[in-house]
């Protein structure tokens, strides 16, 4: 098992020890930590990202349905919850709450595959992403978030462990004074003159 430290270069080509930890080019969010587990996660981490993306799309979209638009029919339309609902429906429910259950399961499992983060963390993401499956119902959902949660502080505490390792930049490198006007002035009139202007 990796140190817990600070992910390194040779696994991940994103933390690297000169950014600060607080940059915004710094990944907080699980599909965007893939680029720390990149290099070593493969086509199984691909998999993992994307179907945890889509996953989390379609539920997100079910759940404004729900919010938004099941208010607006019971309200406009009742007895419209009385009728069987389509074939189309029913499977798009079920896949919202299938690809997202696999999608976070599959990250969690590429993760744990790719030893670059804790494998506690990879863990509790593939338990999370099982119970998952009634993540719209609380409190099914909570253990992905608290998961997710875990994993972006670890991945704060290690990016800044990383700068600490590395100390300060050096100060001692000499840098040049900046030219006058005058430098200037003797440097366009040494440069040699375009052919055009010479004829």
């Amino acid at each position: 098992m990796l140190d817990a430290a600070a992910p390194s270069e040779e696994m991940s080509p994103c933390p690297t020890p000169h950014r600060s930890s607080a940059s915004p080019d710094r990944p907080r969010s699980p599909p965007a930590s893939y680029s720390w587990q990149a290099r070593t996660a493969g086509r199984f981490g691909v998999v993992g990202l994307v179907a945890a993306l889509v996953g989390t799309l379609a539920l997100g979209g079910d759940l404004w349905f729900e919010s938004f638009a099941v208010p607006w029919i019971a309200d406009r339309v009742p007895q419209a919850f009385d009728t069987t609902p389509t074939v189309v429906l029913g499977l798009g429910a079920i896949s919202s709450y299938f690809l997202f259950a696999l999608g976070w399961a599959l990250y969690g499992l590429a993760s744990l595959r790719a030893r670059v983060f804790p494998a506690a963390i990879c863990c509790a993401i593939v338990v999370g992403g099982v119970l998952g499956w009634r993540a719209l119902v609380p409190p099914w959902g909570a253990a992905l978030g608290l998961a997710i949660g875990w994993l972006g502080i670890w991945m704060i505490r290690a990016g800044t462990s990383a700068v600490e390792d590395v100390g300060p930049a050096p100060t001692d490198v000499p840098i040049p004074a900046p030219r006058s006007a005058a430098d200037s002035q003797r440097a366009a009139e040494a440069a040699p003159l375009p052919d055009t202007e010479r004829s």
